[in-house]
This record gives structure tokens, C-alpha cells and sequence, in this order.
């Protein structure tokens, strides 16, 4: 197997487990919190089924706060890969931070432009891959245009933001290759 492909497997894994996690864990929580007692259950020749009785407008509520529990899980890994971008980058760290962190033994938190594109390029997918799921549950009047409105706003700037880093990384690597080690 290619070190590449290893890579994408450990970058992937966290942001599929959040997902995972933050939609049937959400699941379980808003409809226990309106009331209902939803079980996932497993029946003939069907993987997962949720054993219940939902009105349709609590059925719309469990879905859009269960995938907005799901969104935030995985936004929060797209967020961290765009601090680790800003702020622990080790071709821009600030010296100032660079000796903090070495006053506390923290250099493990410095980042290379491989560790922190590829983290956050695959946590950008998943993000993106949340947010059409949020906006199809509207279009096919499972969802509100809240929680698409909101999914497509955070999903645009983390990418943005995320682009505009790649893009300032880039014009560095132009004017200042020595910077760069290409080993």
C-alpha cells in the first residue's frame, strides 16, 4: 500500500466517525428529547433500521438536528486543520509562538504543509459531503432552509479560508523556494 493512501485512511477516519457519530447519536438525542423512544434496530434484509413512531414534523426536527449535530462534528475537525493552517504552519509560525512552544515542549503541534493540506483537504470533503446531504433533506422537504442556509455559508468560508492559506502558501513557496526544504 502507497504511504499516500495510508494517509488519506488516517485523515479520513475521524471525520467519518464524527459523522457517524454526530448523525445517529443525534438522532437518539433530539428524539429522546421530544419524547420518543427510537431504537435502532436490525430486521430481515435491511443493514439499520430505526424501530418507531414519529409525527412528520417531529420526524423534519429529529432530521435537522441530527444532521446539524453531524455538520458541527465534523466542521470542528475542518476548524482545527484551519488553525493548525493559520497559526502552527512551520513555514509561517510566528518566532514569538515558535519559542512558546518550545518554553513548553509543545514543537509537536508545528505542522507541515503536507500534514495540514491533506487533513484538511479530506475534512473539507466531508464537510461538503454533509452539507449536500443537509441541502437534498431540503430539497426533498426533510430539512429547513436554516440548516441548509447554514451548512452551505460555513462550508463556503472554511473553504475559502482553507484556499486562500494554499494560495498564500504557494506565492511564498514563488518568492522564497530556499524557505522550502524539497528533500
Amino acid at each position: 500500500m502507497s504511504k499516500s493512501f495510508v494517509k488519506l485512511v488516517d485523515y479520513a477516519v475521524i471525520p467519518a466517525l464524527l459523522m457517524l457519530v454526530g448523525k445517529f447519536g443525534g438522532i437518539s438525542f433530539i428524539s429522546r428529547l421530544l419524547g420518543y423512544n427510537l431504537n435502532f434496530t436490525e430486521y430481515a434484509n435491511s443493514i439499520l433500521s430505526i424501530d418507531g413512531i414519529v409525527p412528520k414534523e417531529d420526524l423534519i426536527k429529529i432530521t435537522v438536528f441530527s444532521d446539524l449535530i453531524a455538520y458541527v462534528a465534523v466542521a470542528l475537525v475542518v476548524l482545527v486543520a484551519v488553525v493548525k493552517a493559520l497559526y502552527f504552519h512551520d513555514s509561517h509560525i510566528k518566532p514569538t509562538l515558535s519559542a512558546k512552544l518550545v518554553e513548553k515542549n509543545m514543537l509537536g503541534l508545528i505542522k507541515s504543509s503536507y500534514e495540514i493540506y491533506y487533513s484538511a483537504v479530506v475534512a473539507l470533503v466531508f464537510l461538503w459531503i454533509m452539507t449536500f446531504i443537509i441541502l437534498l433533506n431540503w430539497i426533498i422537504n426533510k430539512e429547513y432552509i436554516f440548516a441548509s442556509a447554514f451548512a452551505l455559508v460555513v462550508s463556503a468560508i472554511l473553504t475559502l479560508v482553507i484556499y486562500l492559506d494554499i494560495k498564500r502558501e504557494i506565492n511564498t513557496i514563488r518568492t522564497k523556494p530556499s524557505l522550502y526544504n524539497w528533500d
